[in-house]
This record gives C-alpha cells, sequence and structure tokens, in this order.
C-alpha cells in the first residue's frame, strides 16, 4: 500500500505542481485492491504479464497478455 511519501518519491513532477493530497494516497490504494481482487495465480488472465517463448525459440522476459481464445492467447512483446 502507498503513504503519502512514497507517492511523493514516484511521483515528484506531479508533486511539484499538484501536490499529493490523502485521498490521492485512498484513490490508488483502492485501486490496488480492486485490482488485486480480480487477479489469480491459477491461470493466466488478460493484463498479465509473463516469461513467454515463441515456438521459434525467441525469449520475452515480460510479456503482456492483450486476448485469450479458447486455451490460446496473444501477447504484446
Amino acid at each position: 500500500m502507498y503513504t503519502s511519501e512514497s507517492l511523493i518519491k514516484i511521483n515528484a513532477a506531479f508533486q511539484e505542481t499538484h501536490r499529493i493530497q490523502q485521498t490521492d494516497v485512498d484513490i490508488a490504494n483502492d485501486i490496488i485492491k480492486i485490482i488485486e481482487k480480480s487477479r489469480t495465480d491459477d491461470k493466466i488472465q488478460v493484463g498479465d504479464i509473463v516469461e513467454f517463448t515463441t515456438s521459434h525459440g525467441d525469449y520475452y522476459k515480460n510479456a503482456h497478455i492483450e486476448n485469450i481464445y479458447g486455451n490460446k492467447s496473444s501477447e504484446y512483446l
């Protein structure tokens, strides 16, 4: 979970012009809770970041699952 200090650290430019408030921290933490509730380790889902090796042997450390069609997926490499 974020604190005001941790959000300021990663959003310094925003802090300079708008000032991070407690409501910003609350919103960020609420969004994280929603995302975490939607994720599972049981199966791959759209939006997941995975390690992927193509049938030609090309390796991608951070492939993004764009779509799932039955038991196949499409990745953004």
